[in-house]
C-alpha cells in the first residue's frame, strides 16, 4: 500500500528525476518532478506538497550549494509545514549541518541507497515527525553528521573504500583516519 502524501523532486538533471520517480512512486501517493527550483513557489502554492526533495545544486559548474540554501530559506519562509530534504552529490558535511541549521529535515547523498532514501522520505510522512526547527533542543553536531555521511558511503559503496573516499572527495588515508577515529 503507497503512502499517502506529495513528493516533489527538484533537480536540473534529468536523470536523477527520473531514477526518483521510478523509486518512489511505487511508495508514494503522488510525485512530481521539477528541472527547475523556479516554478517551486507556484507548485507549493497550487498543491498540497508535503516533502520536497531539494537538489543542492542548479547552475553548471557550480557546487557550492548556496542555490540550494536558497530556496530552503524561501520553502520554510512560504510553506514551514514542508518537509525538506536536501540532495547532494558532493557530501558536504559542512553544507548538511548548514542545511539542517535552515530547516532541512534531512539530505540525501548521490549516489544514494533505494531503501535509505524511501526510509527517509516516509519518516518525513509520520505524524510524530517534528519539523526540523523543535530540533534545536537536540543540536546536531558535525561529527555526527559526518559519521553518519560516511557510514552511508561505506554502505552506498559496498565497503569498497576507494570508492568511499572518492566519493566524499577526501583521500584514502584520511578515510582511514577518520574511521579509526569514529570506531567504523
Amino acid at each position: 500500500m503507497k503512502k499517502s502524501g506529495h513528493i516533489v523532486i527538484v533537480d536540473d538533471n534529468t536523470g536523477v528525476l527520473v531514477a526518483m520517480n521510478l523509486l518512489l512512486r511505487r511508495h508514494f501517493e503522488r510525485v512530481t518532478l521539477l528541472t527547475s527550483p523556479d516554478r517551486l513557489p507556484e507548485t507549493l502554492r497550487r498543491e498540497n506538497v508535503s516533502t520536497v526533495i531539494l537538489d543542492m545544486n542548479f547552475t553548471d559548474m557550480t557546487n557550492s550549494g548556496r542555490e540550494g540554501l536558497y530556496w530552503l530559506d524561501e520553502i520554510m519562509r512560504n510553506a514551514p509545514d514542508v518537509a525538506v530534504v536536501l540532495l547532494t552529490a558532493y557530501a558536504d558535511i559542512a553544507l548538511a549541518v548548514e542545511g539542517l541549521k535552515h530547516g532541512a529535515r534531512d539530505f540525501i547523498v548521490k549516489p544514494w541507497d533505494n531503501d535509505d532514501l524511501v526510509a527517509k522520505i516516509a519518516a518525513t510522512l509520520s505524524t510524530d515527525s517534528a519539523p526540523q526547527p523543535a530540533r534545536s533542543k537536540e543540536p546536531v553536531t558535525l561529527a555526527a553528521l559526518e559519521r553518519r555521511a560516511i557510514a552511508e558511503a561505506i554502505e552506498t559503496h559496498g565497503g569498497n573504500l576507494s570508492a568511499v573516499a572518492s566519493a566524499l572527495g577526501i583521500t584514502r588515508q584520511t578515510l582511514y583516519n577518520k574511521m579509526k577515529r569514529m570506531s567504523l
